[in-house]
């Protein structure tokens, strides 16, 4: 009798262990899971000229690119996201394609510029294969650029590439960056 009741008390005692240890961390991710949200999903964006969306954090602010400073944000081909709080960056260049454009060979042709520029001050720089992604369903392609000073003084950046009919989305974001990976994550056309 001693025994069934010293079993049922360890039965109880393991009971209660896991289902503390499994609300404790359910709780956790779902903290981390809104947090997450509420830092990005802020403002958004609607490009009036290559009719596309995004949402970004009150902290970044968005310029037009120096090649298009008499345009205003919504109407230029090529904008700036930047959030000095968090030292990150996202510059996207829009374009209007003919019928037949080939986004893999557009992609692989700005990688292959990339492997083709040799800086002597960045001797370990690195540019990965290009790899298909999916953004908002729509099938896209990126590259890495490592070991390469951009000019936030990142020591690295990713390229994506996105199409939706003529539309094209080049985007150089930094490397490994939650936030600007959930900005690109929000784009829709």
């Amino acid at each position: 009798m001693k025994k069934i009741l010293s079993i049922l008390i360890i039965l109880v005692i393991l009971f209660i262990g896991v289902y503390y240890y499994y609300t404790k961390n359910n709780q956790a991710d779902t903290l981390t899971n809104n947090a997450t949200t509420q830092n990005v999903v802020k403002n958004s964006y609607t490009n009036k000229k290559y009719k596309y969306s995004l949402s970004y954090s009150s902290d970044f602010k968005i310029t037009t690119t120096e090649e298009e400073e008499r345009l205003s944000a919504d109407e230029s081909s090529s904008i700036l996201l930047s959030s000095e709080k968090n030292n990150s960056h996202l510059i996207i260049k829009s374009k209007d394609t003919t019928l037949g454009f080939d986004l893999i060979n557009y992609a692989n042709s700005s990688r292959n510029k990339e492997i083709s520029d040799k800086n002597s001050n960045f001797p370990n720089k690195t540019v990965s294969p290009i790899s298909e992604v999916e953004v908002n369903k729509i099938k896209s392609f990126t590259y890495s650029v490592d070991n390469y000073t951009d000019s936030f003084g990142h020591n690295g950046y990713k390229v994506t590439f996105i199409q939706n009919g003529n539309i094209v989305l080049e985007i150089k974001s930094d490397t490994n960056n939650s936030i600007t990976d959930e900005i690109i994550k929000s784009i829709k056309f």
